[in-house]
């Protein structure tokens, strides 16, 4: 795989470096059963298993292409799931499950053709995935894409910044969104999502006060 796994010794510790990268890596995502999902510029996914730092073996799962250079990752917080974003302007979901087994992981492509995916967040409970293409974000069900996806009816909203999202991220309870623009930030009320009525609950762009 091309893989390269070498412990170097540092002044806090001991780092581990993975190598055999053939584009620059531009998104990282842990879940919480010590996966690591890496996305790179040439289009490829890699899962590495961190709990076998220690003991010599390879960390390599499996890898996956999404296609365009993939910009961004992040798992469902089961760990089951893992979004990818892209410059090819779509969004796919992956069973963690099949990668490296020779199935096929890949459960639904989102391509709203709204150029790249900057961000993708799952909810804290699992229920919603969100991510963010140009000045728009969108909130999609992940029970309806795990059910059969239909794109139309997987999204629950859709609602225009006006300013690139660069990023987004949700509370730890899940009530709030943070939308990260180039103009500052913006902070949704989740709660709201799907009632059809969007208002942010804070707007910290340029010319607000912090």
């Amino acid at each position: 795989d091309g893989e390269s796994h070498l412990e170097v010794p540092g002044v806090w510790g001991t780092a581990t470096t993975i190598g055999g990268f053939d584009g620059y890596v531009l998104a990282l995502s842990i879940g919480p059963d010590g996966l690591l999902s890496t996305g790179d510029t040439s289009g490829e996914i890699g899962l590495w298993d961190l709990t076998k730092i220690s003991t010599g073996d390879s960390l390599s799962v499996g890898s996956i292409i999404h296609g365009g250079g993939v910009t961004t990752v992040a798992f469902s917080p089961d760990g089951s799931l893992l979004a990818s974003g892209s410059w090819d302007n779509t969004t796919k979901i992956w069973d963690t499950s099949k990668i490296g087994t020779g199935d096929d992981p890949l459960i639904a492509t989102i391509d709203e053709g709204n150029g790249w995916v900057d961000s993708v967040a799952f909810s804290p409970d699992g229920l919603t995935l969100a991510t963010s293409q140009s000045d728009t974000v969108y909130i999609w069900n992940t029970s309806a894409i795990l059910g059969g996806f239909s794109q139309p009816d997987s999204k629950i909203e859709e609602f225009s910044i006006q300013s690139w999202v660069n990023d987004i991220e949700f509370s730890h309870n899940g009530a709030l969104l943070a939308t990260g623009t180039e103009n500052g930030l913006v902070i949704w009320d989740a709660t709201e999502f799907g009632t059809g009525v969007i208002f942010p609950v804070e707007n910290l762009t340029d010319g607000d006060p912090v």
